[in-house]
């Protein structure tokens, strides 16, 4: 599948920053970002985890694993071919070279230990405003 990015969306997906901060209006394509940047380091570094965190599981799950450029769409051929499978139980999306895409949720206070020990090398919080003290 070919994917076209929007210029910001380049820039944050090229850059070499160990860290980004990307935001803006809602619909401003923030999470499809995350998406592309999620598989890209999981195709190209063997063995890597990535961890996509959202506040909530419904949110999670109509955020990225729904629609026409979710991780389902965007993974298609990939999965089609056997260099990808999805583990339904786990939320994870599981690479043949090791690496791994896992969709995590910290609705509550205990959700946090379900993450303690866990090896995490990439960390992508999905709308970070909605993991604040209320």
């Amino acid at each position: 599948m070919e994917v076209r990015l929007q210029p910001k969306q380049e820039q944050a997906f090229l850059t070499s920053a160990t860290e980004v901060l990307y935001g803006g209006a809602a619909g401003g394509g923030k999470s499809f970002y995350e998406r592309v940047s999620a598989i890209r380091w999981a195709f190209e570094v063997p063995g890597i985890q990535v961890y996509l965190f959202r506040r909530t599981f419904p949110d999670l799950l109509s955020n990225h694993l729904r629609g026409p450029t979710s991780f389902h769409v965007l993974l298609g051929d990939a999965i089609s071919q056997g260099l990808v499978t999805w583990k339904v139980t786990d939320h994870e999306f599981v690479f043949s070279n090791g690496s791994s895409i896992k969709l995590a949720h910290c609705q509550y206070e205990d959700d946090v230990q379900k993450y303690q020990g866990a090896e995490i090398h990439v960390l992508i919080m999905d709308e970070l405003t909605h993991f604040t003290e209320h």
